[in-house]
């Protein structure tokens, strides 16, 4: 049997016997080594791929991978994981849309106040869990305002990035650097991109769903898989 069969083969079996952190680098290294070709095979490794990093705390890294199944087969069982599960942020679908809009605001906090440390990490559990109580705090002012109250997705993230903290430093921040705007526009049908417009790369997923998602916790302190 192909070498590149057989890790999958095994990657799923330890999947099925509760061993999800053995499996994914099977399961890894089967979707490395599958021909582009085959792409009803290469689909089916990357949902199980995608189900071992959910299943080991990666949801976010299981979203990128169901994404990239679905650009390839967007009407496979993978394709239909990444619509059930992702949210309008390209995050993670919560209990409930409140739930859905902290993540998001979470996450654009903590990632300007990561940008504006030289390390562009934590440095103890008590620092995160000292910045994750000052965002909350904010958001808490947020919800009890009632000004998220009928507004759509691009006017929550707009309100979502204007709002500054001023955070209790662990480190010296960068003053020389200013964080970056990001235009998005569709050069082929020439025009600015907003978060519910088709996204410009074509994976038939909303630009916020896609190249504009919200980069969750898990990606900003790890990085994806």
């Amino acid at each position: 049997m192909h070498t590149s069969k057989r890790l999958f083969i095994s990657g799923k079996r330890l999947l099925a016997h509760h061993r999800p952190r053995v499996a994914l680098e099977y399961l890894r290294q089967s979707v490395k080594r599958c021909p582009v070709s085959q792409r009803h095979e290469l689909v089916m490794r990357l949902l199980y791929l995608g189900i071992a990093l959910k299943k080991v705390g990666m949801p976010s890294s299981a979203l990128k991978t169901w994404k990239t199944a679905r650009t390839v087969a967007p009407r496979s069982y993978a394709g239909r994981m990444a619509d059930r599960f992702i949210n309008d942020y390209g995050m993670l679908r919560q209990a409930n849309r409140s739930l859905d809009d902290w993540n998001a605001f979470y996450a654009i906090q903590l990632r300007k106040y990561l940008s504006s440390k030289r390390s562009r990490k934590l440095g103890s559990q008590g620092e995160k869990d000292m910045i994750w109580d000052l965002i909350y705090e904010y958001w808490q002012g947020i919800v009890h305002s009632g000004v998220l109250c009928n507004k759509d997705l691009c006017e929550k993230l707009e309100l979502f990035e204007s709002i500054r903290i001023i955070f209790p430093y662990f480190s010296l921040p960068l003053e020389d650097e200013e964080e970056q705007e990001v235009i998005a526009v569709d050069f082929h049908r020439q025009y600015r991109v907003n978060g519910s417009d088709p996204c410009p790369c074509r994976s038939g997923l909303a630009y916020s769903q896609c190249c504009g998602r919200t980069p969750a916790e898990e990606e900003l302190l790890f990085g994806l898989f």
